[in-house]
């Protein structure tokens, strides 16, 4: 649902489907398929959109992702806590995973 959304975002954004598509390095009944939910793009296709599209647009995607990584992090905190769960080891591990990605992220762009 999310890669879908991100989709969205760019195509409510005033890109075509065959921008979207060609940015993406896919064909436009790739993007089609996305739309519906009958295919999902995979990270580094995403990756490419992302990179490729204008700032407002990828504030607009950055925007969303935001709030769905707060939602699905607010609703384990919620259950951990109703389950009576310690998982500070779990968020330790996430944040460790997201620093070693961007560590990366940053490596592959020449920037870190």
């Amino acid at each position: 649902m999310l890669r879908r959304r991100m989709v969205e975002i760019v195509l409510a954004e005033g890109y075509t489907g065959k921008e979207v598509a060609e940015l993406m390095g896919v064909s436009p009944s790739a993007v089609s398929r996305y739309i519906h939910g009958s295919l999902a793009p995979s990270p580094n296709t995403l990756c490419k959109l992302y990179y490729s599209v204008d700032g407002e647009t990828r504030e607009r995607m950055t925007e969303a992702l935001i709030l769905v990584l707060w939602k699905l992090l607010r609703d384990v905190l919620e259950n951990a806590a109703r389950e009576n769960i310690d998982i500070s080891n779990v968020l330790e591990e996430i944040a460790d995973y997201i620093s070693l990605q961007l560590s990366r992220l940053m490596h592959k762009k020449g920037l870190g």
